[in-house]
């Protein structure tokens, strides 16, 4: 089992049902939250009724690349761990599932920090937390660049005025290429300001950085691109069941300008399916005729990335021995 020192003089029978208290409550809520969503039943229904090959296909397809997205993600924080401590692709993977299952509870899935270092037995637990953030945020980078690109070929549909439209369309290019570049050279940033007095105190954390290279975030940034490709991707494909009609090209536009302005809203994960339903009729609309199919697509979307990983990251916590804070022989 994997350990975490957390509680003092706490009887391990009480650490137990501690964390099968707090396993069971995650479940039930994940699943109460889908199955009393008011398209639940559409939901099921549109499933039964899938008749064809294809739409049955495209399903499978989506399955895999949850598993693909997930497997991306472990890889990317392996890596990124790396230099802190070595860790088995299972533990990463069981550590990412966990990750997402505490940030079930937080603004935007932020805290998937908390749920990672629990599965960390060496590094420092606040140097891996900054080094885990970074990694979150890469993929944060990604989505508002891709994002901006697709707002930018977005607004030349209703702005007419070159005067207007080429500054903005400048600023979204600038935006998302100067987050890109400022991200690859954090590192170098991060060594330069650790040293003003006002960070001081934090420059022993700060030095994590200094285990880093440009290319080593290169690398986190093209694997957080390549779980972007794939769940975009996933999206489509689950409107495509609901709707054989969608386009291709424009839909993804419109996807991407999605996952920017949930980005930037925060949101819980439980109240989340209502913020991206609203979102993605809103964009989606123009291009689908049927805003039933949206709904469906987002919730299944919603469902298989993040409820589904949630419960399994419940599961994943119960392998967490959680130890008294006590070293033994004193």
């Amino acid at each position: 089992m994997l350990s975490i020192r957390f509680f003092k003089n706490v009887p391990g029978w009480a650490v137990w049902t501690f964390k099968i208290l707090i396993a069971a409550l995650a479940i039930r809520f994940i699943l109460q939250k889908v199955f009393t969503h008011e398209s639940i039943d559409d939901l099921e229904a549109a499933l039964k009724s899938l008749g064809d090959d294809n739409s049955r296909t495209l399903l499978y397809v989506v399955f895999l690349l949850m598993l693909i997205n997930l497997f991306t993600e472990t890889l990317k924080w392996k890596i990124i761990m790396r230099p802190l401590e070595k860790i088995s692709p299972l533990r990463s993977f069981m550590a990412v599932l966990t990750g997402i299952s505490v940030s079930f509870f937080v603004p935007n899935r932020s805290g998937e920090f908390v749920g990672r270092i629990l599965y960390l037995s060496e590094a420092d637990k606040i140097k891996a937390s900054i080094v885990t953030v970074l990694a979150s945020i890469a993929q944060l980078v990604i989505t508002v660049s891709a994002g901006s690109l697709c707002l930018a070929f977005y607004f030349r549909t209703f702005v007419s005025s070159a005067l207007l439209y080429y500054p903005l369309g400048a600023i979204l290019l600038l935006v998302s290429g100067g987050l890109i570049f400022l991200f690859i050279y954090f590192p170098y940033w991060a060594s330069r300001f650790a040293s003003l007095k006002i960070l001081n105190k934090f420059s022993g954390y700060i030095s994590v950085l200094n285990l880093y290279r440009p290319k080593h975030f290169f690398v986190v940034l093209i694997l957080s691109l390549l779980r972007y490709l794939v769940f975009v991707h996933q999206y489509y494909l689950l409107q495509k069941i609901f709707f054989p009609e969608t386009p291709y090209a424009e839909t993804l536009q419109m996807i991407s300008i999605i996952y920017l302005a949930l980005a930037v809203i925060p949101t819980f994960a439980f109240s989340e399916i209502g913020v991206r339903s609203s979102v993605a009729l809103y964009y989606l609309s123009g291009i689908i005729s049927n805003p039933v199919s949206i709904t469906l697509a987002t919730l299944s979307i919603w469902i298989i990335n993040i409820a589904i990983p949630s419960i399994a990251g419940s599961v994943f916590f119960l392998s967490v021995k959680i130890k008294n804070g006590k070293t033994p022989g004193r």
